[in-house]
C-alpha cells in the first residue's frame, strides 16, 4: 500500500510572514467557520501537483471539508479523469 499526503495549494493565511497565522478575523476572505480559497498560486500548485501524480493509479483520495483542501483535490481528481480520458 501507498499513501500520499498532499497539503493544499497557497491561502491568503500563507501571506503573513510565510507562517500561518491568524489574521484579522473581519477580512472578508474568510468564512465563518475560518475557511478561505486557494489564491491564483495555489490553484496553479494544485493543478501542478496533479499532474505530477497523474501517473499514480489512486484508489481513493480523502480530504478534510476546508474550502482549500476540497480545491486541491479536486484539480488532482481533476488530472486523474484527463489522463484515464486518454
Amino acid at each position: 500500500m501507498n499513501l500520499f499526503l498532499v497539503r493544499h495549494g497557497m491561502v491568503r493565511f500563507n501571506q503573513y510572514d510565510g507562517v500561518n497565522r491568524e489574521p484579522d478575523p473581519s477580512c472578508e476572505w474568510i468564512t465563518e467557520k475560518g475557511d478561505t480559497p486557494l489564491l491564483p498560486q495555489g490553484r496553479t500548485q494544485a493543478m501542478l501537483t496533479g499532474k505530477k501524480l497523474a501517473a499514480v493509479d489512486f484508489d481513493a483520495i480523502l480530504v478534510s471539508p476546508f474550502m482549500r483542501t476540497v480545491m486541491t483535490a479536486a484539480e488532482i481528481a481533476r488530472q486523474q479523469k484527463k489522463k484515464k480520458s486518454r
